[in-house]
């Protein structure tokens, strides 16, 4: 503060007639002032944290699936899906392709975009699909007989979308949509495959009983026996619930022959060495937003 007045005296009495001079010091001054105010609050602020949180601020590991755990704000695994993939890369312009649509849970999603093509090995009938997306003028229902896209104009595609539908298509099937694909996308633009890889599949049915969300209400250093019988009785219940829902291990060498609901083993690095073959940028073989299947992130 000495150093400015100084400063500012030399200015003033080095030309006494100057007004104009005299103001823009007292200006000058008043500005540096008022730094050195923000500067003192700024360091004020720092100050504050230094007795706060010995041992540095942890409120849980970000790499536990269950972790932070809090009943009034939850996230289930499809809104998750949506937040990721889907909300990034809408805008009123997109013209949105989605494979396997379904009654058209996902649809309602992309209904704010410019234009939505669905397509379906059903028809929209049998799918009740406008009982509840509703006659929507962007949206339009494909029922298709094969994997070439026809019904799609080549270069006119902003977003690929596909989730729960791959998974009962042959390695066959999507090889041959995937060469559609590079036809009707736009150069740069992205598109989300979920496919089925039997392998993730599997690990997440040994992980059923470690990943159960009633591990999080066991206590974590406190009463430890209470700890351990609790885990034993979560992974009973686990796999006593998993054998009920015909949750099981899926056999990697079984065959490809068509048959109602099955899955097929795609396989995450499989099918992204087939998307590169074609021309695609694989950017992320598995978003990791389902705990059971890859969802693949590609680019044209």
């Amino acid at each position: 503060t000495r150093c400015l007045s100084d400063w500012s005296s030399d200015v003033c009495s080095s030309d006494p007639g100057d007004s104009w001079r005299l103001t823009c010091s007292k200006r000058h001054h008043r500005h540096w002032k008022r730094k050195l105010s923000e500067r003192s609050k700024l360091e004020a602020e720092l100050e504050s944290f230094r007795d706060l949180w010995h041992g540095g601020f942890f409120l849980a590991d970000p790499a536990e699936k269950l972790a932070p755990f809090w009943l009034e704000s939850m996230v289930g695994g499809y809104h998750l899906i949506y937040l990721a993939c889907i909300r990034p890369w809408l805008t009123p312009r997109t013209h949105v392709l989605e494979i396997g649509c379904g009654r058209g849970a996902w649809t309602r999603l992309f209904l704010e975009a410019g234009r939505v093509t669905c397509v379906d090995a059903l028809s929209a009938e049998h799918n009740a699909f406008y009982s509840y997306v509703g006659k929507v003028d962007n949206v339009r229902y494909h029922q298709v007989a094969d994997f070439t896209l026809s019904i799609v104009p080549d270069n006119t595609v902003d977003y690929v979308f596909s989730y729960d539908a791959l998974c009962h298509v042959s390695f066959a099937g999507i090889s041959e949509y995937t060469r559609s694909l590079y036809r009707v996308m736009k150069e740069s633009v992205h598109g989300f495959f979920m496919v089925a890889d039997y392998r993730k599949y599997n690990e997440f049915v040994d992980s059923l009983g470690s990943q159960n969300a009633l591990t999080v209400l066991l206590p974590k250093q406190r009463y430890p026996m209470v700890r351990r019988v609790g885990t034993r009785l979560i992974r009973r219940y686990s796999a006593w619930d998993a054998h009920r829902r015909g949750i099981h291990h899926l056999n990697l060498n079984e065959d490809d022959a068509p048959s109602p609901v099955r899955w097929y083993h795609a396989g995450a690095t499989e099918t992204s060495s087939l998307l590169r073959d074609v021309g695609f940028t694989v950017l992320d073989e598995d978003m990791g937003v389902d705990p059971r299947s890859p969802v693949i992130h590609f680019q044209r």
